[in-house]
């Protein structure tokens, strides 16, 4: 029986180490930079809205700014991530966060802040996060590509395990200027050199295949995408059931983990915690979210993207409502790992459903669409939360509201329509 690959027959075999891996590594850096960005904003707010003299909600109106213009741009940054190499534009990313930092940290008036933070940190942090790395990934991965993606959204975890306490500390310290200020220069610093000197594109780059060449005859329709692997248009992909099942379903995750965050650390101070306590819990938030992504994305590639979602759905909910009934240190912390096992999935998952459904040509494209189709569910949590809490003094009310929305996610999932369920159907096929 010959064994012999043809690489092999041809006096070429595969490296021992897949250099995907190094991609995987880089692209894990970029997600802890851009997870610093998320993480940050809940322990920078209540400091801002005191330097600023100004409530919570006119400070959240920043963050909501820079996801307005996150998601605006992000079907933009998608085109060009499918058009153009993803290393300039992951490049032009991590200048444009990293400049909004430094001059963020100099604003005077609240309009100077939102036009710095949320037109300029926004579009950066769009680029180098999971939305830009994945597009990475997804050439040079197939059959374990919901581990693969966990693992890269692993990164955002651990910055949010390492940022509360860091920047806690160090705005205790010299202020919340000084602390962004240097979020921004270490972001360039590290950013750049990962961008410029370990990742690649894709493999044929590099004269290598997808997966190493393994299992290219066995990869199956789930691992391997849709086949053919059509290019959707616009017209085509806001046509597609599916794509309306992704923006439901994310967008109702989105939306409950982008208000929760922002307000978690401020809800924690009112119940009484010190601030170091606050930061622990949203330190123990990230640390089960980390752990817990290659553990969902094992699940997904095993048991499917649907039922997945469902699962960490149902943590997410159970973690909200122990948030809004629980009080003091020791409800805390147990609510905070129930919800970062809801958080471990959310990222990773987006990205599996994205290519399970549109396949890889297009995944920018479509990715930014979804990202900005979900934004009206998105922008209302932050502000809502932070009137809430101007007005009652509590964010209990906005969590359970949180909680309600979170019931919705699946049956929302019966309208998503992956390309393994209909392997026959074309992008205009719906």
């Amino acid at each position: 029986m010959d064994l012999a690959t043809p690489e092999t027959r041809a006096g070429v075999r595969p490296p021992r180490v897949f250099y995907g891996w190094v991609v995987l590594f880089g692209c894990t850096v970029l997600s802890v930079l851009s997870g610093a960005f998320f993480y940050s904003r809940g322990i920078f707010l209540p400091e801002m809205a005191e330097g600023f003299g100004v409530g919570r909600l006119q400070i959240s109106l920043a963050f909501t700014c820079a996801q307005v213009s996150g998601a605006l741009s992000a079907p933009l940054i998608g085109r060009a991530l499918d058009r153009y190499s993803p290393r300039i534009v992951l490049a032009a990313g991590a200048a444009l966060l990293a400049l909004g930092y430094v001059l963020s940290s100099s604003a005077q008036q609240l309009w100077l802040l939102y036009l710095l933070f949320g037109a300029m940190s926004g579009v950066g942090w769009v680029a180098i996060s999971n939305f830009g790395t994945s597009r990475i990934l997804v050439e040079w991965f197939r059959r374990r590509l919901g581990f693969t993606l966990a693992i890269d959204a692993l990164g955002a975890s651990m910055a949010g395990v390492v940022v509360a306490p860091l920047a806690t500390f160090v705005i205790g310290l010299w202020g919340w200027r000084t602390a962004y200020a240097s979020l921004g220069l270490a972001t360039l610093a590290v950013a750049l050199p990962v961008i410029l000197f370990l990742l690649r594109a894709r493999p044929a780059d590099m004269g290598l295949k997808i997966d190493n060449g393994a299992g290219d005859a066995d990869a199956g329709p789930a691992a391997a995408g849709p086949r053919p692997d059509p290019e959707w248009s616009i017209r085509r992909t806001l046509a597609h059931r599916g794509f309306w099942g992704l923006v439901l379903v994310f967008g109702l995750m989105n939306c409950v983990w982008s208000g929760l965050n922002l307000h978690l650390f401020g809800h924690m101070r009112g119940m009484g915690l010190t601030a170091e306590q606050a930061a622990l819990v949203l330190s123990v938030e990230a640390a089960v979210a980390a752990f817990g992504k290659p553990i969902i994305g094992w699940i997904s590639d095993g048991v499917g993207v649907r039922l997945a979602i469902i699962a960490v759905t149902a943590a997410q909910f159970l973690g909200t409502v122990a948030f809004a009934a629980g009080h003091g240190f020791a409800v805390a912390l147990p609510s905070a790992a129930i919800y970062g096992l809801g958080l471990s999935g959310l990222v990773p998952l987006a990205a599996v459903a994205v290519a399970d459904t549109f396949g890889t040509r297009s995944y920018g494209a479509a990715s930014g669409l979804l990202r900005s189709a979900t934004l009206p569910l998105i922008l209302v949590s932050s502000p809502v939360a932070a009137y809430v809490y101007d007005v009652f003094g509590d964010y209990r009310p906005a969590f359970w509201c949180f909680a309600v929305l979170l019931l919705g996610v699946a049956p929302a999932t019966l309208l998503l329509k992956f390309a393994k369920d209909a392997p026959a159907q074309g992008p205009g096929e719906h």
